[in-house]
């Protein structure tokens, strides 16, 4: 089947159309750099110039104060925290090494620390808001584990099914 890949500035251009048609609140957006060292210059840009890449449309489209930048791969996030200090980072993790850990080798304080919720205790999120830090754990789909995570005080959850998560918190 044919079909056409929009590009992340006509993608923006959609979304922000849309809300301004419809007189909705401004919506923000969650990217993710997908990459990784074996992939550099081979199926995306290298980090430095995936930020400058990504953070031109983002400037470009006037959104800046409305994106989280996440990661799996910590140098783009690094990228990101050198040149606009200010921009909300999360830092996605899937190892069992534990906040000050990977905090430590990210090697600053990112906005939103993003752990499988799998690797969430009430220990973890206490350390994390202790240093001013939100969890947001990923991908929580079942019922059951979102009231486990909201019981853990995360403050917020991905989800591939927002549905359960709007019938059972309301909506934003």
């Amino acid at each position: 089947m044919r079909t056409y890949k929009p590009l992340l500035r006509e993608l923006i251009d959609s979304v922000e159309a849309y809300v301004r048609r419809r007189g909705l609140k401004p919506v923000y957006y969650n990217m993710e750099t997908k990459c990784s060292p074996e992939g550099d210059g081979v199926a995306h840009p290298a980090p430095e110039e995936f930020v400058s890449l990504l953070m031109g449309v983002v400037k470009s489209r006037g959104i800046l104060q409305r994106v989280i930048i996440q990661s799996f791969d910590p140098r783009t996030l690094r990228i990101v925290h050198r040149d606009y200090p200010g921009q909300v980072t999360a830092i996605l993790v899937e190892n069992g090494a534990g906040f000050g850990k990977n905090v430590d080798d990210l090697g600053f304080v990112p906005s939103i620390y993003s752990p499988n919720f799998r690797l969430v205790d009430a220990a973890m999120v206490k350390i994390a808001h202790e240093k001013g830090v939100k969890v947001l754990p990923w991908t929580v789909n079942e019922e059951k584990d979102m009231e486990a995570m909201a019981g853990l005080g995360v403050d917020g959850m991905i989800s591939d099914y927002p549905d359960r998560l709007v019938r059972l918190y309301g909506k934003y």
